[in-house]
This record gives C-alpha cells, structure tokens and sequence, in this order.
C-alpha cells in the first residue's frame, strides 16, 4: 500500500487521506479485512501529526468503511446501509450537477466524465 499526501494542496491533510483510503477501497487496492498501519505508523509514513490520521480513520469508521478494534487495529469493514447510502450519494450528485452546470458542462461531458472515472475504479 502507498500513501500520499500533498503537503502543499489546499485540501486538509486528513481529507486527502480520508479520500486516498475511499479509492484504494473502490479500486480494490484495500479489501474488505485488511488492516491500516496504526495512526501513530501512518502518521510517520506520512510525516503528519496523529491527530490528523485520527481524524480521518474516525471519519472513515463514521461513514462505515472500517471498524476500529483496539486489539486488530483499524480494519477495512464495509457497513453501509443501502437506504442512507443512496441518499448520500445523491446529495453529492446534485452538487457534482451543480458544480458542473456552473462551469458550463454539458450533461453529456459530465456523463463521460463520470463512466470515465468509474472504469478506472473498476480496472
């Protein structure tokens, strides 16, 4: 597993790895049942402070990617319910639309922007 942090990106550190773990998931670099570097060993791969790492493993476990269990550590463990995830994603979807009719985009751009980004997930 390799992880990354722009340290000079205007998005919070623990943003870009909460985001950084969602697409290792999604893309099948992290399954279901493997285990994250502690916070204290991420945070010195990344040269970040813990707390940082906290943040985003805490995120993670609110949004149901992992569970984190004192004696295994932070493991990848999908929990979503089907109901509130849709929900979710479709709020996400009306601002992604929004954004994109802001900008100009076509929705037929935004479309291909989006099975582009879904097939490199699923590659």
């Amino acid at each position: 597993m390799k992880f990354e942090i722009d340290h000079n990106s205007a998005e919070s550190k623990y943003m870009q790895l909460h985001d950084k773990i969602v697409m290792m998931i999604a893309s099948g670099k992290l399954s279901e049942g493997d285990i994250l570097p502690s916070v204290r060993e991420m945070a010195e791969i990344l040269d970040i402070n813990f707390h940082t790492v906290n943040k985003a493993y805490a995120m993670l476990r609110d949004e149901g990617y992992v569970v984190m269990d004192p004696r295994m550590g932070t493991v990848v463990e999908l929990s979503f319910s089907r109901k509130e995830s849709k929900a979710e994603i479709d709020r996400s979807i009306k601002l992604l639309v929004a954004k994109a009719k802001c900008r100009n985009l076509s929705v037929e751009e935004l479309h291909r922007m989006i099975d582009s980004n879904y097939s490199k997930l699923s590659k």
